[in-house]
């Protein structure tokens, strides 16, 4: 197998307008007849410069498929032909797999971020004798009709994909005939294999853990809904709250480390309430529980989130609800290769891990838990 991260040079964007073009055209999106969006519409629908989106029609008037009246704009002429698919080499199935694919979806990887998971990938597969390598997708490209040349079941024998994943990444998969598994809490179909954390059911268990340690508000700390585990989060919360009180959920979200959303909740009530955060921002609320002289008795916090953000003095002033992401990762590589030497599996596994105490039990904020 090649190594993905020295992929082909890509075209020239104007080629990559072109045949974004020319699919909508083939797709039905612009029928006989109908004039096309101008330069600057194309440049600033496609994100590209005039020069690319007048080259790129230049290069639909130069197929036969738009003509140019001046003064009037361009005009479907003609409708492309499908592009041929290849069809793939056969494949021996009874070979065992060698080759997996991590692939991330419109971000970089970064090292310090990602380096746990894909060490966690790499003893999966190791113990299989499966090579690991790693990748990113574009999904501009992918929408252009631009795949990379090792996106084929002869040169890759399974995907675990990562990131912002959409249903057309794992349809892409399912057409070229890869085995997949999504890795995370991304907005797909039921039917989608995919490893995720069942964020709605740990929310509504840590309001009834929360509630059984003091009889008060339970408030939500969160960051803004760009995740769609805080989503699923927020909505296990509120539905708890509910049940138990039968009352109007308390939330406040921040851009901040948490520490602007503990003096909200001082402003907003009489100081008793227990607290339900994510791991990243526990350094400014431990902050202004020192400040304000709160303590983890009188206001208890729970921690969502990945144990591996947290310092062991943060654990002791904290009970905590982990989110491992190499957990998670472990078992979607263990999916991938169930999946890989025909076994049942489920297509969308729920994780969830127990609730863990602070590891010295309740204790009061000192300065070396603030980071």
């Amino acid at each position: 197998m090649e190594n993905l991260s020295d992929l082909k040079q890509q075209p020239y964007k104007y080629v990559k307008l072109q045949d974004a073009l020319k699919a909508r055209i083939r797709d039905g999106v612009y029928v006989k007849g109908d004039r096309l969006p101008g330069e600057v519409a194309l440049a600033d629908q496609f994100s590209v410069s005039r020069v690319t989106a007048r080259q790129a029609m230049e290069a639909l008037k130069n197929e036969g498929l738009v003509i140019r009246r001046q003064g009037a704009g361009s005009f479907v002429q003609s409708i492309p032909e499908a592009p041929t698919q290849k069809m793939p080499p056969k494949i021996d199935k009874a070979a065992p797999p060698q080759n997996v694919a991590y692939v991330m979806i419109d971000r970089l990887l970064d090292e310090s971020n990602y380096a746990p998971k894909l060490h966690a990938a790499q003893q999966v597969m190791s113990d299989h004798d499966i090579m690991l390598s790693i990748a990113n997708l574009n999904s501009v490209d992918l929408m252009a009709g631009v795949i990379p040349t090792w996106f084929r079941p002869d040169r890759v024998d399974g995907v675990i994909f990562d990131g912002p994943v959409q249903e057309g990444h794992v349809r892409l998969a399912e057409r070229l005939g890869i085995p997949y598994v999504v890795m995370g809490n991304c907005p797909l179909p039921q039917e989608t294999v995919q490893v995720r954390y069942d964020c709605y059911s740990i929310a509504q268990e840590i309001v009834e853990y929360l509630g059984r340690l003091a009889d008060q508000p339970i408030v939500l700390l969160v960051e803004p809904f760009r995740l769609h585990y805080t989503k699923e989060i927020y909505a296990g919360y509120v539905d708890a709250i509910r049940k138990r009180v039968g009352g109007v959920p308390l939330l406040h979200t921040c851009n901040d480390d948490g520490y602007r959303g503990i003096k909200y909740f001082l402003n907003e009530s009489d100081g008793r309430f227990s607290l339900f955060t994510v791991d990243r921002m526990l350094g400014g609320v431990l902050k202004a529980y020192q400040e304000f002289g709160l303590t983890n008795e009188t206001n208890p916090i729970m921690t969502f989130g990945n144990p591996r953000v947290l310092t062991e003095r943060q654990r002791q002033m904290t009970h905590f609800a982990p989110m491992s992401a190499e957990i998670l990762m472990r078992k979607t590589a263990q999916t991938l290769i169930a999946q890989l030497n025909g076994e049942p599996i489920d297509t969308c596994t729920q994780l969830r891990e127990p609730i863990l105490p602070p590891t010295t039990g309740p204790a009061n904020v000192d300065s070396d838990a603030i980071k």
